[in-house]
């Protein structure tokens, strides 16, 4: 089967479709942040006094969320951003493991040929099952 040739990575509908998908999830999230503040009002007000011990501290659980929703969807446009710059290129050997465990991908700066950016994946809590920490502890990843 060939494989189109494309200039970008945005170019390519497969990558398009994902990045459309991650953000309608990010701003699923982040819409679904701020209804949890309605609910959480709404709770508070409806519920007797004594049960604010229990729902002042998920408050502080709903801000971090919000904050972090934000945050991930401040990052869509830089991410289509930079999709819409480079090329997908093949890089072999550039998926390790990390003394702590986690995955590390190590690509060259396309910006400056002779350093290397090193990203690490699988550093947070839960993240041992997702598809590329088990498949390159596995070995089963071999060129990225």
């Amino acid at each position: 089967m060939d494989v189109p040739v494309t200039k970008t990575a945005y170019e390519d509908p497969a990558t398009r479709r994902a990045w459309r998908r991650t953000a309608t999830f990010r701003l699923s999230a982040f819409v679904f942040s701020l209804a949890s503040f309605v609910a959480w009002l709404y709770a508070v007000l409806l519920t007797p006094v004594w049960t604010l011990w229990i729902l002042f501290p998920a408050l502080f659980v709903l801000i971090y969320l919000a904050m972090l929703s934000t945050a991930r969807v401040m990052g869509i446009r830089s991410l289509r951003r930079i999709l819409k710059i480079y090329p997908w290129r093949s890089v072999p050997g550039a998926v390790s493991i990390a003394k702590t465990g986690t995955t590390r991908f190590s690509f060259t700066d396309p910006e400056r040929p002779d350093r290397t950016v090193s990203l690490g994946y699988g550093s947070f809590l839960g993240s041992g099952r997702t598809f590329w920490v088990s498949r390159v502890r596995s070995g089963e990843v071999g060129e990225v």
